[in-house]
């Protein structure tokens, strides 16, 4: 039995899918670990706690729910003559008196009627006794806790004062009392459930103190935020999942141009030393970029600034992440430097007999190819998510186009640089190899596998190579202008 050999694109695919996901990963917890204090809360009144307390109760125990729960746990909606008649001598033992005709008292229906009428018409003393637990006093001193939102405070306040307070037991006694009512349990007998009222609406109200902390917090939130104040959340939150859906394309284009760049390196003889030597290089660059502090986002005059404020009240990192992925860019600028740099090694000079030189230019032809293609795509990315980045603040604090188009135009500098990047990495390389296939080929073939890979000489393709070569300083600067346009 022959051992499993990895094909090296498997492993590079394998490379790749890891990278994005833990990339992805990292961009998921900067985003993530938001705060979403903003709006000063509301003073929390023992009415609000009222009127949040009886919201709960009256869901739980609705005229409309309970009929409708009761005929799910088995009462019968239409009972057969045999039975109407039991019920019917049933009642007359236990002297019921339903508030209903003498038809729907024979049936499970008016019965249900009955229970769900006493049930929830007990319901606003169960409101009042838990009301009772809680004070507006108890909400004087609370604060949120690291990493917590003031709803979350709240709501965690109010289900700890309940549990402290025994709001469970106060309930078990009110549905005791409820239950314990002759008239009750024999309109309960009728439904012919087989189940004990006392058990069916503890169920109903199971969870309780959690549900009505929910709906306090809830309640504060409504009331604490304003249209405007939702409509600024809303942009804020929108920013942020806008960066973070650049930021993940932009690690996965990384990955996979690392891996295009860095297989071209391998092919050289003795590719390991070579691929060694151009990641040590990289991580050093990336180690002084990342330790500069000119190119940490938040020193960037005035957003960079926003920038730094956001973080802190939102208690995000997505700057943290940004700068990481500034780094990231260093080093895939050095791979792919190094990946066309490996491209023309070892050009063949002249003609061999056995036309060798041919797949072998056709190689390089493709492997350049890639390196350009997914070099371009990776640094317009990376301009994308730079301007992406800036877009947050401009998105909280900007009220016209400026701060907007500010952002863009951030990534528009940074496009700048990615272009000037792809242009080291493209032309150089382009000519040595268009120079050595038209050395050593007929015009005419030179002229089909240079037109066959898109290197040719024609207009078409010149200026469809310089436009992918200025891409990342192109995408930034017509989108600013855009920006610019929707904030007025």
């Amino acid at each position: 039995m022959t051992a499993w050999t990895p094909r090296p694109t498997t492993v590079l695919t394998a490379i790749i899918v890891a990278t994005t996901l833990l990339g992805a990963y990292a961009v998921a917890v900067g985003i993530g670990a938001g705060h979403a204090a903003g709006a000063k809360l509301v003073p929390i009144t023992g009415p609000a706690l009222v009127r949040s307390t009886a919201r709960v109760v009256e869901t739980r125990l609705g005229v409309d729910r309970l009929q409708m729960l009761l005929a799910k746990k088995g009462a019968l909606a239409g009972p057969s003559a045999a039975l109407a008649m039991q019920q019917q001598q049933l009642a007359k033992i236990a002297g019921i008196q339903l508030p209903a005709t003498s038809a729907e008292a024979l049936t499970s229906t008016g019965a249900e009627a009955y229970l769900a009428k006493v049930v929830s018409g007990a319901g606003p003393l169960l409101v009042r006794q838990l009301s009772d637990l809680m004070s507006s006093d108890d909400f004087a001193t609370f604060s949120p806790g690291k990493d917590e939102s003031d709803v979350a405070a709240v709501e965690r306040h109010v289900t700890g004062r309940l549990i402290a307070k025994n709001a469970d037991g106060v309930t078990a006694e009110w549905i005791t009392v409820l239950t314990a009512d002759a008239s009750v349990q024999k309109a309960w007998m009728l439904t012919d459930t087989p189940r004990t009222l006392d058990a069916f609406i503890r169920e109903a109200l199971a969870d309780l103190p959690s549900a009505i902390a929910r709906q306090v917090a809830t309640d504060v939130l409504f009331t604490s935020v304003t249209p405007e104040e939702a409509d600024a959340r809303g942009s804020d939150l929108a920013a942020r999942l806008a960066w973070g859906i650049s930021a993940i394309l932009f690690i996965g284009l990384w990955a996979a141009a690392m891996a295009v760049a860095l297989q071209q390196v391998w092919s050289l003889k003795r590719g390991w030393v070579a691929s060694a030597l151009t990641l040590l290089v990289a991580t050093g660059i990336a180690l002084a970029v990342y330790r500069n502090q000119q190119f940490t986002p938040t020193t960037l005059e005035v957003l960079g600034r926003f920038l730094q404020m956001l973080e802190a009240q939102r208690h995000t990192n997505i700057a943290g992440v940004s700068h990481v992925l500034t780094a990231l860019a260093a080093v895939a600028a050095v791979v792919l430097l190094a990946g066309a740099w490996a491209v023309v090694q070892d050009v063949p000079a002249t003609a061999a007999a056995d036309r060798s030189h041919e797949a072998a230019l056709r190689e390089r032809l493709d492997g350049l190819r890639m390196i350009f293609n997914t070099g371009a795509a990776l640094l317009v990315a990376g301009t994308v998510e730079i301007a992406m980045l800036y877009e947050w603040p401009a998105a909280v604090f900007g009220s016209g186009g400026e701060l907007k188009t500010a952002a863009w135009m951030a990534g528009a500098f940074s496009g700048v640089l990615f272009s000037v990047v792809l242009s080291l990495v493209y032309l150089p390389a382009a000519a040595v190899l268009r120079t050595s296939v038209r050395a050593t080929m007929s015009p005419e073939d030179a002229a089909a596998l240079l037109d066959s890979k898109g290197f040719n000489d024609t207009t078409s393709q010149q200026i469809a190579r310089t436009l992918q070569a200025l891409a990342p300083m192109l995408t930034a600067i017509p989108l600013s202008a855009l920006a610019t346009a929707l904030g007025r």
